[in-house]
């Protein structure tokens, strides 16, 4: 037998998968893997990613000058938009616990090329960082490594994921705009990207430093690629669409069920041939660029990384039916007081069943190719959906989960551009159609602006109260105990959390003595109603404290500020 003529990827596929159920099986060996060998992987990904894009290029030789007079005024449009939503609403972490520990992460990559979430740490003066808490990352990993990757180019700033997002911003702008240009005529994506940013959470998760807005751009590039696949179904083609199903599943945890669905799917419509796998180095490699999250879902444990509520489960039924009908309800709200353009919503939720109605007599869309791109998308999205409104933390209106539904905000503008091109709307008054979707943008863009719910939100003050208390201190000379670290030690501080300061006073009397660390503050959160401190900010005994000052941060909650005078040496030390 003739070595030679054995297909590389069908071996490097069965060989990738062996190494797969390997390093998975011992918990260590997979939380090993996650923290040390996750980031090359990641970086393995997107070299892989930029190939295929490079070959896409070379093969369509697509004609720039004609494409860029076709969608250049939509692109240069799309960037501006960012530019005003990143000047208006002003940028910061709105979720503070979640973007904190995903910049943590960035920053491992940049400085260790780990995964590792830095919770806890010393800031030397020498501008270095001594961890002394780390924690696997909860998160998917690709907007960190991106974030990273900017670390490299500008230096390590704890505002480095807003550039990131104004880049995924315009450009998620950009490919809707492309889209709707091209399906719906030259004005459809003018008024598609003004309906898209009118919503507020849209706007404000844009000028955050999450990841859902990245999740939401490689969903919609592998819609548009399941499109051009399905036109022309070739390995060529499967190839450039299974790449963005691979870089759209590192963006969010439950995005991997595109890729499960839409194989499904090709395979039952007959699209998929077997025979690429001798041909199709992506799918050999695939094991190998999905280890990151292989190995997340094996080193963490199902409690840690879904954040079971006490007593409860994560996913259940009962939440998606509630969870449910409150989002459907939104559309029905015109208080702005909720981060949804409801009469968006309203119109977009009646062009969806006018579709659906449509889809099911057999009247759109045309062509099979154009049904079977309905079919996959729909069920892919409404599996995505129904698998968001199950778990607990889901509720449409908690404003730190409303981000989840960014991707179906978007595609209900998208159908109300639809609905206007079917019927004729868009063709006979497109400068009337522009104007109402800047006039719906306004009054709701006011409400990214005031920025009221996400801006008042506890932790958000907390944060600033700390931030403003240390722009009076040399952050190389202090310590902060108080009981949310991670927060904070991405923003080059030095910080402890209540347990860690209770098991190793020994350690932070050493810390006083062989660093330039002088001082140790306190805070803790104090119930004025009971007068109290919170449970979880308890300090022991053996730390002696000089109160200095309550800090109302929130009705019900405050801060309670000491700086540490010593500590008990027969103890300690």
């Amino acid at each position: 037998m003739d070595m030679r003529k054995i297909p590389v990827p069908p071996v490097l596929l069965i060989a990738s998968t062996l190494l797969t159920v390997v390093s998975v099986s011992r918990v260590l060996w997979a939380q090993w893997l996650l923290s040390r060998a996750a980031y090359y992987v990641l970086f393995l990904l997107v070299i892989v990613w930029l190939i295929v894009l490079i070959h896409a290029l070379r093969v369509l030789k697509p004609d720039l000058r004609r494409f860029f007079g076709n969608y250049g005024s939509g692109i240069l449009f799309s960037v501006f938009l960012a530019g005003v939503i990143f000047i208006s609403a002003q940028p910061y972490f709105r979720v503070q616990t979640d973007e904190s520990k995903i910049l943590n992460v960035s920053r491992s990559m940049f400085l260790e090329h780990k995964t590792d979430n830095v919770s806890e740490g010393i800031q030397l003066s020498d501008g270095t960082y001594l961890p002394l808490f780390r924690n696997f990352p909860q998160r998917c990993l690709l907007f960190q490594f991106l974030t990273s990757l900017i670390h490299q180019g500008i230096g390590y700033r704890p505002w480095n994921p807003f550039i990131l997002n104004f880049i995924v911003l315009s450009a998620l702008l950009s490919v809707i705009f492309i889209f709707c240009r091209r399906h719906f005529g030259p004005t459809a994506g003018f008024v598609a990207v003004l309906l898209v940013v009118s919503q507020p959470i849209f706007s404000l998760s844009a000028s955050s430093g999450g990841l859902d807005l990245l999740s939401a751009l490689f969903t919609f590039i592998s819609l548009m690629a399941l499109e051009m696949f399905l036109n022309k179904p070739t390995p060529f083609y499967f190839n450039l669409l299974w790449m963005q199903l691979l870089m759209l599943a590192h963006t969010r945890e439950e995005t991997i069920l595109f890729a499960v669905v839409m194989m499904l799917f090709l395979m039952v419509y007959r699209y998929f041939k077997f025979e690429w796998v001798k041909s199709s180095w992506v799918l050999g490699m695939t094991p190998v660029l999905l280890w990151p999250i292989v190995w997340q879902r094996v080193a963490i444990t199902h409690a840690y990384l879904f954040e079971d509520p006490p007593g409860g489960i994560a996913f259940s039924p009962v939440h998606f039916i509630h969870h449910l009908g409150v989002l459907l309800a939104t559309a029905l709200r015109f208080d702005f007081r909720i981060p949804y353009a409801s009469a968006i919503n309203l119109i977009g939720i009646g062009a969806l069943f006018y579709f659906m109605f449509l889809f099911v007599l057999k009247r759109w869309p045309k062509g099979t190719a154009g049904r079977h791109w309905v079919a996959m998308v729909t069920v892919s999205l409404a599996l995505r959906l129904a698998v968001l409104c199950s778990y607990y933390f889901a509720n449409p209106l908690n404003y730190l989960a409303s981000r989840f539904y960014i991707v179906f905000l978007v595609l209900l503008s998208i159908l109300i551009v639809a609905f206007l091109h079917r019927k004729g709307i868009l063709q006979r008054s497109p400068r009337g159609c522009v104007l109402a979707a800047l006039l719906i943008f306004v009054p709701y863009h006011a409400v990214t602006v005031s920025d009221e719910n996400m801006g008042s939100l506890y932790l958000n003050q907390e944060f600033r109260c700390v931030m403003d208390f240390m722009k009076e201190k040399s952050p190389k000379e202090t310590l902060l105990i108080l009981d949310s670290p991670d927060m904070y030690s991405g923003r080059h501080l030095s910080v402890v959390n209540f347990d860690y300061a209770n098991e190793n006073r020994k350690k932070l009397a050493e810390l006083l003595n062989y660093t330039q660390i002088h001082e140790i503050y306190v805070f803790q959160r104090f119930l004025p109603a009971s007068r109290q401190i919170d449970g979880a900010a308890q300090l022991d005994p053996g730390y002696q404290v000089t109160f200095i000052k309550y800090i109302a941060v929130s009705p019900g909650i405050w801060l309670r500020l000491s700086k540490l005078s010593s500590i008990d040496r027969t103890v300690a030390v």
